[in-house]
């Protein structure tokens, strides 16, 4: 960190407290929703519909995060979000009420959807080119570090204090985050805008497509075998694991609450790793990671088609996963890294966000395909994990051709500049 200038670090530390304070919230609202109503799928609803408005509106946060201050919506939104804790704060100790727990779960999503892309597009202003990649692992290890030790932390204070007060100080880490984003200065051209907010929106979404048709299609190929990867290998990861766990293993619950640490374990273990492959492998070689992720279902599939021992079984399975997860998060950042230094800052948000969507959007559909598969194949679920791993290996093979055209077009830039 020592390295990174003033700015940058100023950014980073406003991360860790709001990206802690949201972690604690939800984990807190979940637990008090438990508490009143003793209904889990109550919440479950709720989670799920408020998920809706960041994948949905993430462009427009995009497009947005080209047209204002990037720092202004940051530190505006920290203001706000402050705001809607500590007024939900008030109205609770009146009484319980699902609406209003719904209401702020869904004012979280939306303004998530417009803080995120400015958050994204601001890294590469904050830090030198050849700082990027280490950057972008940071931002990444924060985030898994907040996913995985939030919800601990957030049991713990909602074990010990009453729910109010452990509103006020999610509350209170979000304000703080925004003092710190009202002091770092991060470089805002002003864009002209003519016409209509929705001519500006119909004018940017043109802008962004035509810049990854035309300008950069091996982006948008990129993008597209990201989405099929995801289709295929991370909606098993999120769908198939806990089925193969509860189901397939008839594992105690205790076990399935593994399931979602995995993946934040071996995203800090990918961050961690960045500056071992930072000087071994480039970008055209990154596809190296998502055949090595791919090739991790492999033990995953043989475990269950030799009938291994239920618990070897299960941890054969759980370090595949967090190996596959650790590779995935290294090719993020690699991929992330490229989107931001082949695409022009006055475009970054809106192209970033873009992508972002259509990432995002091949979970739900990828989740469903395999929630009828799974019960298709409920006697071979080694079949499926062998058919995934086998699409996976495709996708990644793919992906090289992509991923070389980059490495080439990186080294010609590399000689201009010499």
């Amino acid at each position: 960190m020592k390295a990174f200038n003033r700015n940058f670090i100023l950014m980073i530390i406003g991360q860790i407290i709001s990206l802690f304070g949201n972690a604690i919230l939800r984990f807190s609202l979940s637990l008090y929703v438990l508490q009143v109503t003793g209904s889990a799928s109550i919440f479950a609803t709720i989670l799920a519909v408020s998920i809706l408005p960041t994948i949905l509106l993430s462009p427009f946060g995009g497009i947005l995060a080209d047209r204002v201050s990037r720092r202004s919506i940051m530190f505006s939104l920290d203001f706000l979000t402050s705001f809607l804790i500590f007024g939900f704060s008030m109205v609770s100790t009146r009484g319980f009420s699902i609406v209003l727990v719904a209401i702020l779960m869904i004012s979280l999503s939306i303004i998530q959807a417009f803080y995120q892309p400015s958050v994204q597009a601001s890294i590469p202003l904050l830090v030198s080119e050849n700082q990027l990649m280490q950057a972008n692992g940071i931002v990444v290890q924060i985030n898994a570090l907040a996913t995985l030790l939030g919800p601990i932390l957030g049991g713990f204070l909602f074990s010990f204090l009453p729910f109010s007060l452990l509103l006020n100080i999610s509350g209170t880490a979000f304000f703080l985050s925004a003092i710190l984003e009202c002091i770092m200065r991060i470089p805002f051209q002003r864009v002209a805008t003519d016409g209509s907010m929705l001519s500006i929106i119909r004018s940017d979404c043109r802008q962004s497509l035509h810049f990854l048709r035309h300008d950069n299609p091996t982006l948008l190929h990129l993008l597209l075998l990201l989405a099929g990867l995801n289709l295929v290998l991370s909606s098993f990861i999120t769908v198939g694991l806990p089925v193969i766990s509860n189901i397939t293993l008839q594992l105690p619950p205790t076990f399935y609450g593994w399931r979602g640490d995995r993946t934040r374990f071996g995203s800090i273990a990918g961050s961690i790793a960045l500056p071992f492959f930072l000087k071994r492998v480039d970008m055209s070689g990154a596809w190296r990671f998502l055949l090595s992720g791919s090739l991790f279902l492999l033990p995953m599939a043989l475990v269950l088609f030799l009938h291994t021992p239920v618990y070897i079984a299960y941890a054969c399975i759980f370090a595949s996963s967090i190996c596959i997860m650790l590779f995935a998060a290294l090719f993020n950042i690699y991929a992330q890294t490229f989107l931001q230094k082949s695409t022009p800052n006055h475009l970054l948000g809106k192209v970033a966000s873009m992508v972002t969507m259509v990432v995002m959007c091949s979970y739900p559909i990828g989740q469903s395909l395999y929630g009828i598969l799974l019960e298709t194949f409920a006697t071979r679920v080694d079949l499926l994990i062998l058919f995934a791993c086998i699409a996976s290996l495709i996708i990644s093979l793919l992906s090289r051709n992509a991923l070389k055209t980059i490495g080439n077009d990186c080294e010609k830039e590399a000689v201009l500049i010499q």
